[in-house]
């Protein structure tokens, strides 16, 4: 998966970091589970550069029902 940084002097630091597809036999749970892997990866990316992101839409509709 590749992501990208801002640098503070301008310009963009890009890291790719490392992503095994899934094996499993059933391709909608390899589908479902290769995207919660990137969907965690880029969650974590969002956490460690909040300012980085603005979203114009909400894109989670949902939310799990122990959060509000």
């Amino acid at each position: 998966i590749g992501l990208n940084y801002r640098r503070p002097n301008g310009g963009l630091r890009i890291a790719i970091k490392p992503f095994e597809a899934s094996l499993a036999s059933d391709p909608q749970e390899a589908i479902l589970r290769d995207m919660t892997q990137q969907s965690k990866m880029l969650e974590a990316h969002i956490k460690e550069h909040p300012s980085e992101w603005v979203w114009m839409h909400k894109r989670w509709k949902t939310r799990p029902k122990n959060q509000s």
